[in-house]
């Protein structure tokens, strides 16, 4: 206990201000280096929160090559490259506009994602550095001609723009407004290990039966009090996708008093896709398969 007040007191005289040992000058040009780093790194997080590039709905993939040399705390473990040398991306995102602020400022771009548990985070500089932001277009999945003429006749020219517009307002509350149910959700590893099948043996994507896409909308939507929900993290993507699209596809049909049975958009999933072994990669081509996914510039 002596020996540590000794070296306290050697401590206290180091920290001094005017102190002319070395190491002094050391510590003092550290926490000087530091408080305007913070600095910096505040004023760009704010330019990226006051930023509107991109829209609620935008997926974030991370690169795994980016992320690697990045130092976030949940970056991935080295025994995952064995995995990625299958994949380009080894996370996906949804970006939205809060609305909630609950949750935190209102207008602000914030990512609803999956790691183990459901992660409501700010979207940061780290996230944009080792990332790439891509758009699914809901217009470019209205595919019958006769419905898109409809549309424009309902609309107006601007048609596109306003369902787009309709579908990013459904992402938003959607992530915004339902944080009981996603906080409810996690992603065991033993879930996970379904993606890794599924890398090495694609033919394991399909499942034997037609999944329900209602249930899908139901699950997030209907009910703040589920049981145990369990999505990857590309899966919950694709997932929240659905549950908005049925969920505009139904005011939509509505309005423009559709018959029974028709629907507005033909969903870019097959009807007998496992999600549970989706990787982003996968999701990201569906899409574009599909003609309904761009890729977002980084802010100027």
């Amino acid at each position: 206990m002596e020996r540590w007040g000794k070296d306290l007191v050697r401590v206290f005289r180091l920290l001094q201000k005017g102190s002319e040992h070395p190491m002094y000058k050391v510590l003092e040009d550290a926490v000087t280096a530091h408080g305007t780093l913070r600095t910096i790194y505040g004023a760009i997080q704010d330019k990226i929160n006051k930023d509107e590039t991109y829209q609620s709905g935008d997926l974030l993939l991370t690169v795994w090559t980016r992320k690697v040399k990045t130092r976030q705390g949940n970056r991935p473990p080295a025994a995952f490259s064995f995995l990625m040398s299958f994949t380009k991306y080894e996370h996906t995102a949804v970006i939205y506009r809060n609305i909630n602020p609950e949750v935190g400022p209102v207008g602000e771009p914030r990512l609803s994602h999956m790691y183990r548990t459901y992660h409501d985070s700010e979207l940061t500089l780290e996230d944009l550095a080792s990332s790439d932001i891509f758009r699914m277009s809901a217009p470019a999945l209205v595919k019958d001609k006769g419905v898109r003429a409809k549309l424009k006749e309902t609309l107006g020219d601007d048609w596109e723009d306003c369902v787009q517009k309709r579908y990013c307002i459904i992402e938003s509350t959607l992530h915004s407004s339902k944080q009981n149910t996603l906080g409810g959700i996690t992603n065991p590893l033993s879930r996970v290990m379904n993606i890794g099948t599924a890398a090495v043996l694609p033919w394991t994507r399909l499942r034997r039966t037609n999944m329900d896409f209602e249930k899908i909308r139901a699950t997030l939507y209907e009910d703040d009090s589920k049981g145990d929900l369990q999505m990857t993290c590309s899966e919950f993507a694709a997932k929240s996708q659905i549950a908005a699209l049925l969920e505009l596809d139904e005011e939509l049909a509505q309005e423009l008093s559709l018959a029974d049975g028709l629907h507005v958009f033909t969903l870019p999933f097959h009807g007998k896709e496992k999600f549970k072994t989706m990787q982003p990669d996968r999701l990201r081509h569906l899409l574009a398969d599909n003609h309904a996914l761009t890729k977002v510039p980084y802010p100027p």
